[in-house]
């Protein structure tokens, strides 16, 4: 690969590179080149892709002109929403010498994979171009309770929302059969009574030997904070190669983490897990800090009993700030693990799975009237989930949890409430539903 000599400046206003690009999206791809670092390997990268560029067919004669005003244009139309940004064709050169040094860089081993990514962060479009499901109503139920009962009875003592029934459904969105949720979330909001209301509907793969101890252990567990584990997140994979690509995604095994007792232990000076004692001095309006090194010290810790499962969906986090070609969003799907062994395939536009005859496997719902009025599911056929869960022996629980909260349009209005009814702790609701084939 050449190498082109630019000048001395590395970037120019009315030439291909500019300055974001040249001191921050080429660090991306050399090891310590960082924002205003400029190490030996960075300046020869540079030269490279300046190199490349003019050999694709960038000519400051042939685009000067419009480079500027394309980037003028950008400049004082940037606050605009009318029309997505037009990039300079300087750009699209330097991305297009950019990805292709990265990609040369990768086969020599002198990408920095710190961060352990299966894509560098520079990609802007996925050309799988996935679109959100149809944003009907699904769940038509009033989660919000009886508006009849006060404010603080809800609040304090509102339980379950009617939830349960969309676990299991028949005949949905005219996919004939039985088909289960995998997981899902929903939040209602009732501005005139002041109410709120958010539901996790999450679910766990169990392995048949470890099951009646587990469940035991999830009955007795507080669920609040997100206890559970967190789906995992694949940043930067495109839809269409989420399931034939195995490095594309992550694994979904977690582990789920039971404190069965704390203990208090003594471990003496020298030995791992030891820490001095901070002793605090204060003398009339000075405060001073001081260690003591005694020969043993007392901690308290935790047992812990823990399990290895299965989560049945993982998330495509695909960000939509790089284009408005990508307005999928986020979007929690089917795990890898279940719909490779179930041989399911995946197809454009959409994020629902089918088999090889074409026959629906799995179904994504979305609906969103705004940030606190929305709901999204997952459903897998009924039939296909008892097949993998025989052949893979392993059990499905669901874990529902979720929070009731007040929400009030003033400040005075909040502290006129809570004045009148202290806060004691976040409204927590739970419940664990095993499943039965």
């Amino acid at each position: 690969m050449g190498e082109h000599e630019y000048g001395e400046n590395d970037y120019d206003y009315s030439g291909p590179i500019q300055m974001d690009f040249s001191n921050y999206t080429l660090g991306h791809i050399v090891k310590d080149g960082h924002s205003y670092s400029n190490p030996p390997e960075k300046i020869k990268v540079r030269k490279q892709i300046y190199w490349r560029i003019y050999d694709l067919g960038w000519n400051a004669e042939l685009f000067k002109e419009t480079e500027i005003s394309l980037g003028n244009d950008n400049y004082y139309n940037r606050n605009g929403t009318e029309r997505a940004k037009i990039e300079r064709y300087g750009k699209k050169y330097s991305w297009i010498a950019y990805f292709e040094n990265a990609g040369l860089r990768n086969d020599l081993g002198l990408l920095d994979n710190d961060w352990d990514r299966f894509r560098i962060s520079g990609a802007d479009i996925d050309p799988s171009f996935p679109a959100k499901p149809k944003g009907e109503l699904f769940i038509k139920h009033d989660l919000l309770g009886n508006r009849a009962t006060p404010l603080e009875d809800w609040y304090e003592n509102g339980d379950m929302p009617f939830i349960e029934g969309y676990l299991s459904m028949k005949d949905i969105n005219g996919n004939i059969g039985e088909w289960i949720c995998l997981d899902g979330y929903a939040s209602q909001e009732d501005v005139p009574t002041e109410r709120h209301r958010f539901t996790f509907i999450r679910s766990l793969l169990i392995k048949e030997k470890d099951y009646d101890e587990a469940i035991d252990f999830l009955k007795k567990q507080n669920l609040g904070g997100r206890w559970i584990p967190e789906k995992h997140k694949n940043y930067y994979t495109y839809a269409g190669e989420l399931y034939y690509c195995p490095d594309s995604t992550s694994e979904n095994d977690t582990t789920l983490e039971f404190i069965t007792a704390k203990k208090k232990i003594k471990i003496k000076r020298g030995d791992p897990g030891y820490f001095p004692s901070v002793i605090f001095d204060m003398e009339g309006d000075k405060v001073s800090l001081r260690n003591e090194f005694p020969v043993e010290i007392e901690r308290e810790i935790s047992e812990i009993k823990e399990f290895k499962v299965l989560m049945p969906v993982m998330e495509y986090n695909w960000e939509g700030y790089h284009s408005h070609l990508n307005n999928a969003g986020h979007s929690t799907i089917v795990a890898k693990e279940v719909a490779n062994h179930l041989n399911l395939i995946n197809q454009p536009q959409t994020f629902d799975l089918f088999e090889s005859d074409g026959n629906t496997a799995s179904i994504n719902i979305y609906h969103h009237d705004d940030y606190n009025n929305n709901h999204c599911l997952v459903y897998l056929r009924k039939d296909l989930l008892n097949k993998f869960l025989s052949e893979k022996k392993l059990r499905f629980v669901w874990a529902i949890w979720g929070e009731r909260e007040v929400k009030f349009k003033t400040n005075e209005r909040r502290h006129e409430f809570f004045t009148a009814h202290p806060f004691k702790e976040h409204q927590v609701f739970q419940k664990i539903i095993e499943y039965e084939k």
